[in-house]
């Protein structure tokens, strides 16, 4: 239960926003979605990574590079085949080549920073400046740790770097303080507290406060909108939404709080940039957890203006036809769409979905058509 006790105004702001739009859902749970099937994936990649471990245990260190295999968390493409894959473990993300049917590792590792988790979930890239200068942003999820509700200052940054001609990264890592500014909106009584509404799983004494945990991001006019998995509320999550550059470069980054309607017990899972809106990835919330009975909370798609509480529904991702691989050193699990990428088409979106569940990400592609 939330706690109501008498606070500052921008305490129960936050309450307010979550509470309200809660309580008239604007995505009906009676009218069928679009059902959006995988045209082509899951994709293996042609060749390594290059994930390893430092657990001298051989069993366990190769368990340690499978759930690293396992954990892709965002994508974004600064060329058309040529995209920065994030994991929500370990503080590297990876350059690939990505096509419909072609997958495959570039170069050597993106370093986040000295850190030892700094558990990016989210990339986002954005358009050309007056100069033609282009740059992929990294976003760590900020939240503490799921299982223990610990701090973990390691993933409170931001990063940005550089895009090269060829779509790769240039120049050194910038980082950011977006906790900062977070700290300064309604979002503040949320920030540092056990995620979801559950005890944490080796925790049971702890309680969920919906604690602040960013799973999206999405570039758009100059802002950057951090879409969050928590807190959530009813159908309400919310966005966070600041000046790119000023985030980086000081001045009036201009934080803003906006709530967001996704569904029941869904909230966002990525967040796409294109030329209608944002498109939104919802899926499961905070308090849902891999060993939950199946089935979980379905993965959708909805189509965001950037500023109305109320998206517009696009359909619902079929993956029953996506079965686990077996591929050497990893097996699948679970295909949890988890990062998304989207190029405009005349009639839609072509998209490529990751997941955090396949090895390797196991790209899967959708072909989507606008309503």
């Amino acid at each position: 239960m939330l706690d109501r006790r008498p606070r500052r105004p921008g305490v129960r702001l936050a309450f307010a926003l979550l509470a309200a739009a809660g309580a008239a859902p604007a995505l009906a749970a009676d009218k069928p979605w679009p059902l959006l099937k995988p045209s082509d994936g899951p994709l293996a990649l042609s060749g390594s990574f290059g994930f390893d471990s430092k657990n001298p245990d051989p069993k366990e260190r190769e368990k340690d590079i499978a759930d690293l295999r396992r954990a892709a968390s965002g994508v974004a493409c600064g060329a058309p085949d040529r995209c920065l894959i994030a994991f929500d473990e370990g503080a590297e993300a990876r350059l690939v080549t990505l096509t419909k049917d072609a997958y495959a590792p570039v170069g050597a590792p993106v370093v986040l920073g000295d850190l030892k988790e700094a558990d990016a979930e989210a990339v986002a890239v954005d358009e050309p400046d007056q100069a033609g200068a282009r740059r992929y942003y990294v976003a760590g999820s900020h939240a503490v740790s799921r299982k223990r509700c610990k701090p973990n200052k390691d993933a409170r940054h931001v990063w940005r770097f550089g895009v090269a001609a060829d779509g790769g990264v240039s120049g050194p890592a910038e980082s950011a303080d977006l906790w900062k500014l977070a700290k300064t909106t309604e979002l503040a009584p949320f920030l540092d507290k056990c995620l979801g509404t559950r005890s944490p799983e080796k925790e049971p004494g702890k309680t969920g406060e919906r604690g602040f945990d960013i799973e999206g991001m999405a570039w758009r006019g100059g802002r950057l909108y951090f879409g969050l998995r928590g807190p959530s509320q009813g159908v309400t999550t919310s966005v966070l939404s600041v000046d790119a550059k000023a985030l980086f470069e000081g001045g009036d980054a201009a934080a803003k709080v906006l709530p967001v309607e996704v569904g029941e017990k869904r909230a966002i899972r990525d967040m796409q940039s294109v030329k209608d809106g944002v498109l939104l990835l919802v899926g499961p919330d905070d308090d849902t957890r891999d060993d939950d009975p199946q089935p979980w909370p379905t993965w959708r798609l909805l189509l965001w203006d950037g500023e109305s509480p109320v998206a517009q529904p696009i359909g619902e991702f079929d993956l029953s036809g996506v079965k686990p691989r077996k591929l050497a050193g990893c097996k699948d699990k679970h295909a949890k769409l988890e990062a998304m990428a989207a190029t405009d088409q005349p009639n839609g979106w072509r998209i490529v979905m990751l997941s955090d569940g396949l090895c390797d990400g196991g790209p899967l592609w959708f072909d989507v058509a606008r309503p």
